[in-house]
């Protein structure tokens, strides 16, 4: 695509990329109370985004509304069980949260599932997850703000799992996890792998290598509580 094409095409699609951003925003502004109206932004989202490919590529308008309509159905299925209603926190067993994300990035990781996009564990008054500012898995007890703080960002799912029966050094192997390894490719998508000795010990929740993203995890999740 020449310079002279991409500004034209630009100016002809100033209104629609305006509008993507509106939306954009206002998705990840929208409390998760809020789930259809997200829903329904994610739908619009995605219809621009297969617009715009379909523009540039000018794909056979046949194949094109047939994809198009799958992924919609997906993403708008996703969106739509994305609200879940957190667990009060349980100090005597294991808890899973997922952070509830804010930023683009977090949106974009996000968008094959269900809209969380990092996992940790709380067990014992202690969270365990992967921190930004850090190399490692790292071990945060709680303060007086730490309650308030994990209601309002995370999604709190209680496993049912007494932490005092968890087997072997787990917490060990928590604080030995690197947010980039090798099975990930170096990327820092190792938040929801690095606890899988933890989960691995709890039925039902068992973590799957091919649960890379944390909003597929517990998309899955969500769809085995459905089916009981």
């Amino acid at each position: 695509m020449t310079i002279e094409v991409m500004f034209n095409f630009i100016i002809e699609n100033l209104y629609y990329i305006i509008l993507l951003y509106i939306l954009i925003d206002n998705y990840l502004k929208l409390e998760y109370k809020y789930f259809i109206l997200r829903a329904l932004n994610i739908f619009f989202i995605i219809d621009i985004f297969f617009s715009f490919l379909n523009y540039i590529f000018n794909i056979n308008y046949s194949i094109y509304y047939i994809i198009q309509s799958l992924f919609l159905f997906y993403f708008l299925f996703c969106k739509l069980f994305s609200y879940i209603k957190s667990d009060e926190i349980n100090n005597n067993n294991v808890l899973i949260i997922f952070y509830k994300p804010k930023k683009i990035k977090q949106f974009i990781l996000s968008i094959f599932g269900l809209s969380y996009s990092s996992a940790g564990l709380i067990i014992n008054k202690n969270i365990y997850q992967m921190r930004y500012e850090a190399k490692t898995l790292q071990k945060i007890p709680f303060t007086d703000k730490t309650l308030n703080y994990l209601k309002e960002k995370y999604l709190i799912i209680d496993t049912g799992f007494n932490f005092k029966n968890l087997n072997g050094d787990w917490e060990k192997n928590l604080l030995s996890q690197h947010a980039r390894q090798k099975r990930t490719f170096y990327f820092r998508f190792n938040c929801l792998r690095s606890l899988r000795y933890v989960l691995n010990q709890i039925k039902g929740y068992e973590y799957k290598s091919e649960y890379i993203f944390p909003c597929i995890y517990l998309l899955i999740l969500k769809i085995k509580k459905f089916r009981k």
